[in-house]
């Protein structure tokens, strides 16, 4: 009977445990981010100086999908942005860490940038 209460009552704490998810940002692209600002779930962050290859520190936030509000200011000051219209269909993930992988794409005969994300689940 003690065994069957102690399971009972250590399963309700994991049940009511708060989730956060905890993320870096990469940036994998060929070019250096002066600034780059992202909205992820209610978190607003700002980080500057992020050249091509490396990571931010991590932060916590409640959740999130797997792209985000981003502003990127390249190194020559050309600014380019992601706005989603809406996370329908998307999974949405409220506790684990995850990566954040920034690229950019730049078709020649174009001057428009485009920003690629990519969120892969850290272990």
């Amino acid at each position: 009977m003690k065994s069957i209460l102690f399971l009972l009552a250590f399963t309700l704490l994991l049940s009511c445990k708060t989730g956060k998810v905890t993320i870096r940002l990469q940036n994998i692209s060929d070019y250096d981010f002066k600034k780059i600002t992202v909205r992820i779930g209610d978190t607003l962050k700002v980080f500057e100086n992020i050249s091509k290859g490396s990571k931010t520190v991590a932060f916590e936030t409640n959740r999130t999908y797997r792209y985000c509000f981003t502003s990127i200011i390249l190194s020559n000051n050309d600014t380019v942005n992601c706005r989603p219209r809406d996370f329908v269909g998307e999974k949405l993930h409220k506790r684990g860490k995850f990566k954040m992988q920034f690229d950019m794409l730049r078709i020649p005969q174009q001057r428009n940038y485009y920003i690629l994300i990519k969120l892969k689940r850290q272990l």
